[in-house]
């Protein structure tokens, strides 16, 4: 996959944000205890995937109901896809 392409630039932009976003609300929420982390949830089979993907809707889903109940402040402000697995920022 070429990430260098301009296409969903808008798309692209807004998920980098988040990430950042997401990034610095687990360091500002560390002194309260409450853990935050990035998932990515898989090229799943939506819409926007297409049929195509290599994720399952209920798989991508099932991932990321699990990596949040594992979620605590020793894992805050990390990024992991669905299966678990760190994803580097």
């Amino acid at each position: 996959m070429n990430y260098a392409k301009s296409d969903r630039i808008a798309y692209r932009a807004s998920k980098t944000a988040v990430n950042k976003l997401m990034q610095g609300l687990a360091t500002d929420l560390a002194a309260e205890s409450i853990a935050v982390r990035v998932v990515d949830p898989g090229w799943a089979r939506t819409e926007m995937g297409g049929p195509d993907a290599t994720v399952k809707v209920e798989d991508a889903a099932a991932g990321i109901h699990a990596r949040a109940w594992e979620t605590d402040m020793d894992s805050t402000g990390t990024f992991v896809d669905y299966l678990g697995a760190e994803v580097s920022w």
